[in-house]
Order: structure tokens, then C-alpha cells, then sequence
């Protein structure tokens, strides 16, 4: 939430208009694009890319039986 309250106090940057309309309007615009990537990464690619690497690890590393269960082909007593 502060990234896109960020992103709108920065907005009237990139609209600004008058004397030294130019240089606001390409430091707003630098400003608002790296706030939305950055927080698009957060958002989304983040978590899905620990979501991707915690299934591979499931799948690589064999599950571990719990303490007090015997392995797997030994019945018991």
C-alpha cells in the first residue's frame, strides 16, 4: 500500500507542466516506472518463483519419516 501511495504523491510529477516541466517530467517518469517494477516483482514474481523452487526442492529431496515410525518395509511388532 505505501508503494502505490508512493506512486500517486509522484504522479504529478510526470503531468507537471510550466518551468522545468521537462526535467520533472523525466525524473516522474523514472520514479513511477521503478516503483511499479519493483513492486510488481514483489508482488508476483517473488512469490511464485519460491512457490517453483519449493516444489523442485519436494521433488529432489526425498521426504524424511516423522521420529518413532519405522522405515518404510519393516513391519511392526
Amino acid at each position: 500500500m505505501t508503494s502505490f501511495a508512493f506512486i500517486l504523491g509522484i504522479l504529478p510529477l510526470v503531468f507537471a507542466t510550466g518551468a522545468g516541466a521537462l526535467g520533472r517530467h523525466s525524473v516522474g517518469t523514472t520514479i513511477v516506472g521503478g516503483m511499479l517494477l519493483s513492486t510488481l516483482l514483489n508482488l508476483i514474481f517473488i512469490p511464485v518463483l519460491y512457490v517453483i523452487l519449493s516444489g523442485l526442492l519436494a521433488r529432489i529431496k526425498p521426504r524424511s519419516a516423522p521420529a518413532g515410525c519405522p522405515p518404510a518395509g519393516e513391519a511392526k511388532a
